[in-house]
């Protein structure tokens, strides 16, 4: 009974080795445009993209508007990331990494201007292996859902993984504003 357990916790220790720090930081997941709202709440002046490496950190692009979208200026900051918010975020990546997806691309068939920022694509790093735990593929969108304005759409084939790309979506959406508070 104790040698299964220790044998548990060392696989499961090894697995969280192989999966944080490398020399190169391994781009795992990117979410964006977010809209960040102003102090009084009133018209978005910020958008933000964020992307979460192996080794525990966020980099979050700030984009902050004044008067149009010619008067951007983008910052970008790196933040370190908490054991519980990895292990919060993993295992929805890790299943995205290995989703079958549905992709489709149809001509633009309304006249609508796209709302501002336009884009929400979460993308993951693909391939997967639990057994090395390690990444074998590119980053790839895996949620992408614009409106008529934009004629490719991508979603997960399978309502447990498109769930999954939600939730993902969602948090990376509240880490990004809890990190905006901080830059």
């Amino acid at each position: 009974m104790k040698s299964s357990l220790l044998s548990a916790a060392l696989t499961f220790a090894v697995s969280l080795t192989a999966f944080a720090a490398s020399a190169n930081p391994l781009e795992l997941a990117h979410f964006g445009e977010v809209r960040i709202p102003k102090n009084d709440r009133s018209l978005i002046n910020r958008s933000a993209n964020i992307s979460i490496f192996d080794d525990s950190t966020a980099v979050v692009n700030f984009t902050r508007y004044t008067n149009s979208s010619a008067d951007a200026k983008t910052t970008e900051a790196t933040f370190d990331l908490s054991f519980a918010t990895m292990e919060t975020i993993r295992p929805f990546i890790t299943q995205l990494s290995t989703a079958d997806l549905d992709s489709t691309i149809s001509p633009v068939v309304c006249m609508m201007l796209p709302p501002f920022p336009a884009g929400q694509e979460l993308s993951v790093r693909r391939g997967y292996d639990a057994t090395s735990g390690k990444f074998g593929g590119e980053v790839q969108s895996v949620l992408r859902r614009n409106g008529c304005w934009d004629g490719v759409r991508v979603n997960p084939t399978d309502s447990f993984a498109e769930s999954a790309a939600f939730e993902l979506r969602g948090m990376l959406k509240a880490l990004v504003m809890e990190l905006s508070t901080k830059n």
